[in-house]
């Protein structure tokens, strides 16, 4: 049969998916492929067509061993594509045939192929399970081809397994280890760490390297530590330790498997290791709660207290924790909450991140652990009291224990730094027309009553971070540019360290641009600025009408009939109303950290509201067009509830066969509930869709977002909405 007719049912195989090795024999026998040529011609058409080493030639591989070039250059053929299981069976070949055995090791051995090694080293091996002594002649150490010190290696390794090695053989590999051909050097490490040899020269070898040794040899070491963990755990974990002391990124990540493999046995050494390289995520994520959990938990409690890295108090190291205890002993977890000093700004910090972590996850489970919710909202509240916060004033509109814990939590380390007050008095200074607004006077009340419920003064006490720190940081960004997981979490410290000057300097810029006003309508705002319920939605007002004030005629707080509408723009002579709608985010969205939850389309019934209380008075009063703008910041809402809103609830109708009850067809649709569906709802021209960000480009707030429009009585063109976006969305205030 000619090559061309081979592949063809080699083809067949795979459609038909013949894995079976009686099946692929039957269908063999079927298609007249029987002899050994045939069968030489298909192994190899497998190799080129396969993704993997198929077992049926693994198993038949031996019918058609022999000595001549045929099975010589199929051999170095499969050896070529690494398919090694395939090539393992000339172990059995000294067994099967002694004579064709070495005839075959000899002729492999004069081939310059460089796929030579391994068929050689099973050969040897095959010799060595049956005779050691012809083995051990066979070996030519003062041959320097790389691929026969390959050979010679890697069968003494296949049959350390098997019995014991010459020290003369382990000599000859230690020495191999130092080679310059990467190759051998990478296979006599190899050796070193899995062989079944317990040899204190090969001991000092591996330290050696793993102390002194190249990038690759350390790297080696890391990946392959694993197979030496599973008969000498105690080198294993020594080598780590060496391994562990390079400032090389590459030798530290390839450290993860080979920790992980010792962790359980040596817990609080690993944890070591971690604590001095936190920023390498394959350390991290290899940690195991192990068997010493006395030692662990106080090794934890040691680190919370004496860790001076605020990144790592508030991202890494609750991480680590909660990796530790997520599908552990949750009564451990309790203890080591209940121990945490979190009258140090450290230990509530990770005490804040951990309970936050663990009462998130309990409360998407159903099944979850009643008594660790109680417990932990006992720990809560005495946390609370002691931070001068009463946990019986909080209340939420639900019976959840495990949210309303986490209310709790969450009021009780709003502020984790102690409120410098002198700061904030010399900090408002900086933003003169806050300052001009609100009044000084109201400031230095506040301060003499030490008011931390006011988020103007937070914001304040922030305001001006210590220059050596956000230098750190920015270092900090630099040198871990190329570590994704912690490029994040510098760059949410520096968001943490910046964003109140940001926030305030927008706020300040916003009144700056409506005191130019003659007449200016900014009383309701101050009064909202001190109250802490509406600051958030205010500053989402004040700074939406300022981004078109900048560019257009803009008034807030404008008195359409007897309404008062968020804000009035003329752009290009064009009257537009703009109507703010400031949607708070449903208990579990607000207080349930790092979990994703599905509370309903609430900006539908919030824009209904709207449209029943305020646009028909409005419509009633212009003809201009009525634009929603909804602030999404402190929602969690996103533009498909929007489009849902104002189009209708996206819905899937499916049909089925009805004798198989198979979907044939399925198409999308929208129910006609959207606000267009009523005659207020037809009022509305269309929806501004936006929140503050903080831009890292220039450390500036700045508003995103987009505008939908709608079908409505009071259309506006393409040009207009473009002119809109060009001026609210990611453009930072003159």
């Amino acid at each position: 049969m000619s090559l061309i007719g081979i592949d063809s049912i080699v083809q067949e195989i795979e459609d038909r998916r013949l894995y079976n090795d009686d099946e692929i024999t039957a269908f063999l026998v079927h298609k007249g492929i029987v002899n050994r040529e045939q069968k030489i011609q298909l192994f190899k058409a497998i190799t080129e067509d396969f993704l993997y080493d198929h077992s049926f030639m693994q198993n038949h591989i031996m019918e058609v061993f022999s000595d001549g070039d045929d099975f010589v250059d199929l051999i170095l053929h499969l050896s070529s594509k690494n398919y090694h299981s395939s090539v393992s069976k000339l172990a059995d070949a000294y067994k099967h045939d002694p004579v064709q055995a070495l005839n075959l090791y000899d002729k492999i051995l004069k081939n310059d192929s460089k796929s030579r090694s391994i068929p050689l080293a099973q050969i040897l091996f095959g010799i060595g399970k049956n005779d050691l002594t012809k083995f051990y002649s066979m070996l030519d150490f003062s041959d320097q081809r790389p691929e026969i010190k390959t050979a010679y290696i890697e069968a003494l390794r296949y049959l350390s397994y098997e019995v014991s090695i010459k020290k003369s053989s382990i000599d000859y590999v230690i020495e191999q280890s130092d080679s310059v051909d990467a190759g051998i050097r990478e296979t006599a490490i190899h050796f070193m760490l899995s062989a079944g040899i317990d040899d204190i020269d090969v001991r000092n070898r591996l330290v050696e390297l793993a102390s002194n040794g190249q990038q690759n040899d350390k790297i080696r070491i890391g990946w392959n530590g694993l197979i030496l963990q599973k008969r000498n755990k105690s080198l294993c974990l020594e080598l780590v330790k060496l391994l562990s002391e390079s400032e090389d990124i590459a030798v530290l990540k390839s450290l993860g498997i080979t920790m992980g493999s010792v962790a359980e046995d040596y817990p609080v050494e690993c944890l070591e290791i971690i604590r001095r390289w936190f920023n390498t995520e394959s350390l991290r994520n290899k940690i195991s709660t192990g068997w010493a959990p006395e030692r662990v938990d106080a090794y934890l409690l040691k680190w919370i207290t004496e860790e001076k890295d605020e990144l790592i108090l508030k991202f890494d190291l609750p991480k680590l924790i909660w990796d530790i205890f997520e599908k552990g002993d949750k009564t451990r977890l309790l203890n080591i909450l209940y121990k945490i000093d979190v009258s140090t700004e450290g230990g509530l910090t990770v005490f804040d991140e951990v309970a936050g972590k663990a009462l998130s996850e309990m409360h998407k489970n159903p099944q979850h652990d009643s008594t660790f919710v109680e417990r932990c909202h006992e720990l809560v509240c005495r946390m609370a009291i002691a931070r001068g916060v009463d946990p019986s004033t909080i209340k939420i509109n639900k019976d959840d224990k495990t949210l309303l814990t986490l209310a709790i939590l969450e009021r009780a380390t709003a502020d984790k730094k102690e409120i410098d007050f002198s700061a904030v008095l010399s900090n408002v200074a900086q933003y003169k027309n806050i300052e001009r607004l609100v009044g000084r006077k109201w400031f230095e009340e506040r301060a003499s009553k030490k008011d931390t419920s006011q988020p103007l003064i937070w914001l304040l006490a922030k305001a001006n971070p210590k220059e050596e720190e956000i230098k750190q940081l920015f270092e900090e960004l630099e040198k871990y540019k190329d570590d994704q997981l912690r490029k994040w979490s510098v760059l949410m410290a520096i968001r943490l360290k910046l964003q109140p000057y940001a926030v305030l300097e927008h706020i300040d810029r916003s009144i700056a641009i409506f005191m130019k006003d003659p007449l200016p309508r900014l009383k309701a705002v101050r009064d909202s600025l001190i109250n802490p319920d509406q600051i958030y939605q205010t500053v989402g007002e004040l700074v939406l009408a300022a981004h078109l004030r900048a560019a257009y005629p803009a008034e807030i707080q404008f008195k359409v009939g007897k309404k008062i509408a968020g804000c009035r723009t003329i752009i290009e002579g064009k009257e537009i109303i703009i109507e703010v709608v400031n949607p708070d985010m449903s208990l579990e969205s607000k207080y349930l950290r790092g979990v994703l939850t599905q509370a309903g389309n609430r900006t539908k019934s919030q824009i209904k509201n709207k449209l029943k209380e305020q646009i028909p008075e409005i419509a009633k009063n212009t003809d201009a067009p009525i634009f929603l703008a909804i602030n999404r910041g402190r929602s969690g809402i996103d533009d498909m509830e929007i489009a849902d809103t104002l189009y209708g609830s996206l819905k899937v109708r499916m049909y089925l066969d009805k004798e198989t009850s198979k979907v044939v067809k399925s198409e999308s649709f929208r129910e006609a509930d959207g606000i267009s569906t009523d005659n207020a709802g037809r009022q509305v021209s269309g929806v501004i869709f936006y929140n503050t960000v903080f831009d890292f480009s220039d450390f500036k707030e700045k508003l995103e977002g987009d505008i939908f429009e709608n079908d409505t009585d009071r259309p506006v063109s393409k040009d207009m909405i473009k002119k809109m976006k060009e001026v609210l969305f990611n453009k930072a205030l003159p």
